[in-house]
């Protein structure tokens, strides 16, 4: 063998034997600090809301629901009705009438005489007493005369002569001996011929 061939030859020799002494070295390494765990990477699923048209694998919009406000109804209170009042017959009793004739005492008609109505209110003792009313008439050229509108009741006519004329709601009375008339509901009454005096 040769020089070359014997460095050759030497070369791969220790070339072999600082393989095998690294791979040693490797072993003792692996058995002092154990085996080495390499963490494989997991894929991690992340769950989506999305929807998806099966169809066209496109999202699909969703149609959103928009609360509408129904009013609630509110109770009204009924009126209630109010009693109505039953109606009174009110009404007054038809009117009556007086009518006659004044003279004088000569026998001739007082004309242009005003008549005047007192209604009785009480008689005692002998003695009628009245108040002077507001109803009265004037007499006409032959001394006749109405007077109309008189409520039911009785009554004594005054003529008024002289210059002082009692007015309505005076009262007084006169002696049992006078006159009296009584007037009902639509009647008329006469009294007949009165004296003037």
């Amino acid at each position: 063998m040769d020089t070359k061939q014997w460095k050759r030859t030497v070369g791969v020799g220790l070339l072999i034997a600082s393989l095998v002494g690294l791979l040693n070295l490797g072993c003792g390494l692996g058995q002092l600090l154990g085996p080495t765990v390499t963490p494989t990477p997991t894929a991690t699923a992340i769950a989506t809301n999305t929807p998806t048209n099966t169809s066209t694998g496109t999202p699909t919009k969703t149609a959103t629901a928009t609360p509408t406000h129904t009013p609630t109804p509110t109770s009204t209170e009924t009126p209630t009705a109010t009693p109505s009042l039953t109606a009174t017959n009110t009404a007054l009793p038809p009117a009556g009438a007086v009518a006659g004739r004044a003279l004088y005492s000569n026998r001739t008609p007082a004309s242009n005489i005003v008549i005047r109505l007192l209604v009785v209110t009480a008689q005692d003792g002998g003695k009628v007493y009245f108040t002077m009313t507001g109803y009265s008439a004037t007499t006409g050229s032959d001394g006749r005369f109405t007077i109309y509108g008189v409520p039911p009741g009785k009554y004594m006519t005054y003529a008024a002569t002289g210059a002082l004329v009692p007015q309505p709601g005076a009262s007084g009375y006169q002696p049992s001996g006078a006159v009296t008339y009584d007037v009902g509901p639509g009647q008329t009454v006469d009294t007949g011929t009165i004296n003037v005096r």
